[in-house]
């Protein structure tokens, strides 16, 4: 009975010091998924977050292409206004060229609006 004794507290003993750094590893274990988890969670907003800078690069990019093309047509509708304003009889053509050009001025401008929100 002793020896049943004995053996038990041997075994109990060698439980008790091996579940201490399973308890550890198990603790760790949990906290480091947590980390993981947060890590995660970082990282999406991290790709939002490019993925609107990379929306507002290309927003500005055509704005930026839509303001040179608006720029040209307002030229070419001015020229094309002093063309007709310089001519006693201004040829169907050129008034068809001024009114198409007036026309493309305006689209480019509203377009030009509608991507800066309306300013």
């Amino acid at each position: 009975m002793a020896t049943n004794k004995l053996q038990l507290q041997v075994l109990l003993s060698a439980l008790d010091k091996a579940s201490g750094p399973l308890k550890k590893i198990q603790g760790s274990s949990i906290g480091a998924a947590r980390e993981l988890k947060a890590a995660r969670e970082r990282l999406k907003e991290l790709n939002r977050t490019q993925a609107d800078v990379s929306a507002w690069r290309t927003q500005r990019a055509a704005a930026a292409q839509t303001a040179a093309a608006l720029q040209a047509a307002q030229a070419k509708a001015t020229d094309l206004s002093r063309q007709l304003a310089a001519t006693a009889t201004p040829t169907r053509a050129l008034t068809r060229s001024f009114q198409t050009a007036v026309r493309e001025a305006q689209a480019l401008k509203r377009t030009h609006q509608k991507q800066f929100g309306g300013r």
